[in-house]
């Protein structure tokens, strides 16, 4: 058998430079079906598996006995302090029976130094990648103590789209200004380290990204077996709309660079204005710092009226309204405002009220995309969720994947026929992405309906 890709390129890559190519090898490469270069362990648990680059590193496994070779699997990676490889692998065995993952502890982890770990690390993760057809967007990496903290620094590298962190966070014990991946933490009740995981919930809330805390009678110790189930069950809802949110948050990071981009072209008193509009429109998005100075240095030297003065706060008066009805499914307020708005943006001169309507869209749209996104991230609050996305193909219904994001909703809600029409919707838009509509998790259940089929034909022609 032939090696793979990933097989043939992780060796001859070290230092900063791997965590980087991991992030691409599993983001994009084991998209694909993965071809194996060594046979997998038994269903069931084993003891100790030699990895093959790496004779020296070991870990222990466990494969569910409805392990199919021709499927990918989610994996846990998981990190003892002790470097004690069966622990997590027997703790998490039940659940990952039940739900259908692959578990896999180092034995050569520690609480330190970092390069062993790293060391460790990169040899189970290369070796696993090796035995079994693993699904790039389902890697977890699970730790205790030292090894929560080496979990989490893997999700930060982008090794692990979420991290199961018991008794422990952050390398250091600081809360990163930006964290990307999904975060499940534990502690118990007396825990040395439960201040610190309280702490950390309540910094990780102002974050776009789903995270939770357990607290369950004990000390410092690994999240008793009687939870895992309910681990990876959060898990597993969460991966359901990852992809949605990640959708969302590219799509507001492109729409910032565009508008800024824009906005550098302008005249002094409409940059002035679009610069406002900026600030107000991403605040607690994104990093401002940059635009706010710009700002101010505008509004010393650009010649500043009532006219300007007076937009401004008609700008904000009209958005106010619109966000105050927004989250509801039926509101003829905004529906008036939307209507209002696209009549006004579409008007043939380039008017300064057709700049205003073209920004109030954006903005709207804008805050529809990151309230959907908050509020799955937050508590999975599907029904919010639904009605921020309508609200956003309803502001901008040309704009193909916000009708691909609210066919998602629509499905993960249970409405089928609804998913199918907007599915369509987004096709008729130009969505044409059709690895991505098979693929997406929320289309699950529709995979095998002649309807679903019809509408990934649409997006083929």
């Amino acid at each position: 058998m032939s090696a793979s890709p990933v097989t043939n390129l992780l060796p001859t890559i070290s230092g900063a430079c791997r965590a980087a190519f991991l992030l691409f090898v599993i983001g994009h490469v084991l998209e694909a079906k993965t071809e194996t270069t060594a046979a997998p362990a038994p269903a069931g648990f084993t003891e100790r598996v030699a990895c093959i680059a790496s004779p020296d590193q070991s870990y222990s496994s466990y494969t569910p006995s409805s392990f199919d070779p021709s499927m990918q699997w989610p994996i846990l990676l998981c990190f003892d302090p002790a470097g004690k490889g069966d622990r997590p692998v027997r703790l998490f065995q039940s659940a990952a029976e039940k739900h259908g993952y692959i578990v896999v502890g180092s034995y050569n982890s520690r609480n330190g130094p970092w390069e062993d770990n790293k060391f460790a690390s990169d040899a189970m993760l290369h070796d696993v990648i090796s035995r079994w057809p693993i699904d790039g967007r389902r890697v977890y990496a699970v730790g205790f103590s030292g090894g929560a903290r080496w979990a989490s620094n893997l999700g930060t590298v982008g090794v692990a789209r979420a991290v199961v962190a018991c008794s422990a966070g952050f390398p250091g014990g600081e809360t990163p200004e930006e964290v990307r991946f999904d975060f499940y933490g534990t502690a118990g009740n007396e825990d040395m380290n439960r201040e610190e995981m309280v702490r950390l919930e309540c910094d990780l809330s102002t974050l776009p990204i789903a995270h939770a805390l357990k607290i369950f009678p004990g000390g410092h110790e690994w999240l008793p077996e009687r939870f895992t189930n309910e681990a990876l069950d959060w898990l597993d809802s969460r991966f359901r709309h990852v992809g949605i949110r990640d959708r969302y948050t590219a799509l507001i990071g492109e729409e910032f660079k565009e508008r800024l981009a824009a906005a550098r072209t302008l005249p002094r008193r409409e940059a002035f204005l679009e610069y406002n509009a900026l600030t107000s429109d991403f605040k607690g998005l994104l990093e401002l710092d940059a635009v706010s100075k710009e700002l101010k240095v505008l509004r010393k030297s650009a010649e500043i009226g009532e006219a300007e003065k007076q937009a401004v706060k008609h700008r904000a008066a009209e958005f106010r309204e619109y966000l105050h009805r927004a989250r509801e499914r039926k509101s003829p307020t905004a529906a008036a405002l939307t209507a209002q708005w696209q009549d006004r943006a579409h008007s043939p001169d380039d008017t300064a009220d057709r700049r205003e309507a073209r920004s109030l869209v954006a903005a709207a749209t804008l805050h529809c995309m990151s309230a959907a996104r908050a509020s799955l991230a937050a508590n999975s609050d599907m029904t919010t969720a639904a009605v921020c996305a309508e609200r956003s193909v309803q502001l901008r219904p040309n704009q193909p994947i916000l009708a691909f994001n609210f066919a998602c909703l629509e499905a993960l809600e249970g409405n089928p026929a609804g998913a199918l029409a907007t599915l369509q919707l987004a096709a008729r838009a130009g969505f044409k992405d059709i690895q991505l509509a098979w693929t997406e998790p929320a289309f699950k259940s529709l995979r095998r309906d002649p309807a679903f089929q019809v509408v990934l034909k649409a997006m083929k022609n």
